[in-house]
């Protein structure tokens, strides 16, 4: 349960546990989808991709994102804003990714004019 460092831990025990994860984000960076893994050291980040650190169960509760004070918001959504990004212009990309990342950059934007 919360955004992005919260899964990300979730994913660290993941790793060396082999434990299936149940995801319920707060904002919107979108970790909860991905195998993408990510431990920072003293020494620097390593990230990895792992299927052991995709969440079995990701539990969307809008309330949860809707009671987001709007400065959280707007700095969540452009953190997805920058992960959708990423899709799009990947070397990794496939047409599915593409256009689900197009959607999310058009959704979102759409949320950020809402949101200003």
């Amino acid at each position: 349960l919360g955004g992005g460092s919260s899964i990300g831990l979730a994913k660290a025990l993941a790793l060396e546990t082999k434990l299936p994860i149940i995801a319920v984000p707060t904002t919107y960076a979108g970790s909860e989808m991905t195998n993408i893994w990510g431990i920072s050291t003293e020494a620097g980040k390593t990230t990895g991709r792992d299927n052991a650190v995709l969440p079995q169960h990701v539990i969307y509760d809008a309330h949860l994102t809707a009671t987001m004070p709007k400065g959280l918001a707007a700095t969540s959504a452009m953190n997805a804003m920058a992960h959708l990004m990423e899709a799009v212009y990947s070397h990794e990309v496939n047409p599915v990714t593409y256009q689900n990342a197009l959607y999310g950059i058009r959704q979102l934007r759409e949320g950020l004019t809402q949101l200003a």
